[in-house]
């Protein structure tokens, strides 16, 4: 009697074990990348927040239908980053000297959602989150979603008589990707960034708990589609592939992809502070 007694105390203490490292493991696997500020690495909390600027490192190009791609030679992004599971931000990316590839003389001017100054230029506001690469916990990627309702990224105009048959044509670029949250939004998901810095001169993929003054968001020429997110629905947290892409409608439809790198450093409250992610 006393060895089954033994037994199904060690049964017990078994099963308890096991929930307990079930348990453990499923807490690791529903973690979100977020940010890390400082030399140390320390996570921001949620609630906490870096003001950020952005430039570009490089031409940005939007590649639409066909052999129809819209350059900027010029952008500038600020914005902040947001504390918390995932690490999210916010930036507001102005877009100057856009033109048809090429063709200075036919313009690209932005319309909606916020009308810029000049022409040439255009505005977009945009929610960002942290995701993980596709299969791994190794690469973090950022993940772009319109901030304006109605998943519109810009609206822009071609000018100029060099724009020929073009002339005057107005084109909407919208998220079509998996709707998502980001900072109680939901939004459809437009675009994926790699999450970099770099060392003597190349781009390199950050690896969790790296900190550096100067990091690196790279769309890529072969754009990424696919990535995990962390998403918290009725207080249950889980990661979930997700997919995200950009499409054009009106003077130009059809599937449309962004390319370039951005340049990204923390302004305030202490300029130059590293910064990096991890989990």
């Amino acid at each position: 009697m006393k060895y089954f007694k033994m037994l199904g105390l060690c049964l017990v203490v078994v099963f308890a074990l096991s929930a307990v490292v079930v348990s453990a493991a499923q807490a690791e696997e529903t973690r979100g990348p977020l940010w890390i500020v400082g030399s140390h690495g320390t996570p921001l909390a949620a609630g906490e927040t870096r003001a950020i600027t952005s430039r570009n490192e490089g031409v940005y190009r939007l590649r639409a239908t066909g052999p129809t791609v819209v350059e900027c030679k010029e952008t500038i992004n600020a914005g902040f980053l947001l504390g918390g599971e995932p690490g999210t931000d916010y930036t507001q990316i102005t877009f100057k000297q856009c033109s048809l590839e090429a063709n200075a003389g036919c313009v690209a001017t932005g319309l909606r959602p916020l009308k810029p100054a000049n022409n040439g230029e255009a505005i977009v506001d945009a929610l960002t989150a942290l995701a993980y690469a596709l299969g791994t916990r190794e690469s973090a990627v950022d993940v772009f979603a319109p901030e304006s309702e109605g998943n519109l990224f810009v609206e822009f105009e071609l000018t100029g008589a060099a724009c020929g048959k073009l002339e005057k044509a107005k084109i909407e670029v919208l998220a079509n990707g998996t709707e998502i949250t980001i900072k109680s939004e939901k939004r459809k998901c437009g675009a994926i960034a790699e999450v970099g810095h770099t060392v003597a001169g190349a781009f390199v993929l950050s690896k969790p708990g790296e900190v550096a003054k100067v990091g690196l968001l790279n769309l890529p020429q072969e754009v990424i589609k696919s990535a995990e997110y962390l998403e918290t629905i009725e207080g249950k947290s889980s990661l979930r592939k997700i997919e995200c892409g950009l499409e054009t409608k009106g003077g130009i439809a059809g599937k449309a992809a962004e390319v370039g790198t951005s340049i990204v450093e923390i302004s305030k409250p202490t300029a130059g502070e590293e910064f990096g992610w991890d989990h």
